[in-house]
């Protein structure tokens, strides 16, 4: 894997939110490397990189989503909570 670094840190850096499927897909298709997730996400490790995924989606920063969110929170302020239901999936 240290001969594809690079790629593997182009990757990351194209897409913050890449995931470690996507990067096996790549380095498989791309480069014909053959990888599992598990022997990537330790070879990342031992070099210092943690993707982790958050509750914070990235594009919920981009303007445009933005103005949507805020338009949907803004239309909630009239709820009635004696109106709301809620279900347990059990």
């Amino acid at each position: 894997m240290d001969a594809h670094e690079e790629f593997v840190v182009a990757l990351i850096n194209e897409r913050r939110d890449v995931t470690l499927d996507e990067m096996v897909e790549r380095l498989s298709v791309e480069r014909q490397v053959k990888i599992s997730r598990s022997a990537l996400g330790a070879w990342l490790r031992g070099r210092g990189w943690t993707l982790k995924k958050t509750a914070h989606a990235l594009e919920q920063d981009r303007p445009d989503v933005l103005k949507r969110r805020r338009a949907w929170f803004d239309g909630q302020l009239d709820l009635d909570p004696e109106k709301l239901i809620f279900i347990d999936e059990r």
